[in-house]
């Protein structure tokens, strides 16, 4: 899966999934936008996202990828997702 569509899958599900949990009224995510500072996620959130993030991608997070600089904004996100990938191969 190529960048730009990692980005667009997690931004999808952050605005269908974890957006209606929040009360969230945004329409997008700019990929750089801090999106726990806007709060448009939280501890429980960030749960279902790393989840998703698993099942969608094929790959394992584990406790020493939990820092905040890999979950503030989608391209960290996808960042983290790509490493992950090519550490598979």
């Amino acid at each position: 899966m190529n960048a730009i569509n990692v980005i667009y899958e997690l931004e999808k599900y952050l605005l269908t999934e974890i957006k209606v949990d929040q009360n969230i009224q945004k329409e997008s995510i700019e990929p750089d936008e801090d999106i726990l500072s806007l709060g448009i996620i939280d501890s429980l959130g960030m749960l279902k996202l790393t989840k998703f993030i698993e099942k969608k991608f094929g790959i394992e997070i584990t406790d020493e990828d939990l820092e905040i600089d890999n979950f503030n904004n989608l391209n960290n996100f996808k960042k983290l997702i790509e490493s992950k990938q090519q550490g598979k191969k």
